[in-house]
């Protein structure tokens, strides 16, 4: 904008100085349309910088490592003037605010804020300019990526503690008794019932599990808070594809918090929760009563 009103003023001082030196209508006419030009111009441009409506798009989530799109949509009904701005980031597990130029690239976890600074439109002739409105932030996740865990304590002779009879369906292990009033007629023994006289079930069992739980502390910077995140990932869908709900036990910066992961939903919300809580000051290992238990660290120093 500056380069654009240093031409001007120096056209309108050579207009000055061509009226000086030759004193006709034609030299009057060309100052006087130099020095209403701006004015002018500003008029004509005005309705559309008050019309002009901007929107900031982010996407809700992206991976760690990818590109982050940010989109700055214009609506004007008449031509849109120029424009100019500046993006600010607001990374809430550090809570440090920089600058960024696009192509933005997500290089760690957590949830980032996204705002304008410096948003200006110009008229025409880019000689004025404006606020610009509607600069309202807008935030988006930086989710995590699987990071595989190799030191798994064994799972069976934690979780293999006896059976009990499942509510519903069929499995592979199964107990005989005798029918009762409601039992599921699909589950009769029908050649134990014709050698016996009596009405023979087969019930289905299911393991009899202990708890099952994660530990984690929310602290770290950078990779090591990624690889935390990436191995409850890991861990939580594998267990899930055993068909093991399990819990999480996590230190954030509000305190102890639990969670009963049973499918992938719930799994989500959780990674959320943790992306979006403050950071824990304490690095004490939370200590659970479990049947089987393993904890996600990731930092030298963490106890």
């Amino acid at each position: 904008m500056w380069v654009r009103r240093i031409v001007y003023l120096f056209c309108l001082l050579s207009c000055a100085v061509f009226f000086v030196a030759y004193r006709e209508w034609m030299s009057w006419i060309l100052l006087v349309c130099a020095a209403f030009l701006p004015w002018l111009g500003l008029l004509l441009c005005l309705p559309a910088m008050l019309l002009l409506k901007t929107e900031l798009q982010v996407p809700e989530k992206v991976l760690v490592g990818e590109k982050v799109v940010l989109t700055l949509v214009q609506k004007c009904p008449l031509p849109t003037p120029a424009l100019s701005w500046q993006y600010r980031i607001y990374e809430h597990y550090t809570a440090v605010h920089y600058k960024v130029n696009t192509p933005l690239i997500a290089e760690h976890c957590g949830q980032y804020t996204v705002e304008l600074r410096r948003a200006y439109c110009y008229d025409y002739l880019a000689l004025f300019r404006m606020p610009l409105l509607g600069k309202h932030p807008r935030s988006f996740v930086v989710w995590p990526k699987s990071v595989p865990v190799t030191d798994l304590p064994d799972l069976k002779k934690y979780l293999a503690s006896g059976w009990k009879p499942k509510q519903y369906g069929f499995s592979e292990n199964h107990d005989l008794r005798t029918y009762r009033s409601g039992d599921d007629l699909r589950q009769i023994h029908w050649k134990l019932t014709a050698k016996t006289g009596r009405y023979i079930l087969r019930e289905p069992l299911e393991p009899l599990r202990g708890r099952l739980a994660l530990t984690m502390v929310l602290n770290g910077a950078g990779d090591a808070l990624d690889k935390k995140l990436g191995q409850l990932l890991y861990l939580s869908r594998f267990f899930l594809e055993q068909e093991l709900p399990h819990e999480l036990h996590c230190l954030t910066g509000e305190g102890m918090e639990c969670f009963c992961i049973t499918d992938e939903s719930q799994l989500n919300q959780t990674v959320l929760r943790l992306l979006t809580a403050p950071i824990a000051s304490d690095r004490a290992v939370p200590q659970v009563d479990a049947a089987w238990q393993y904890h996600i660290g990731g930092e030298s120093n963490e106890a």
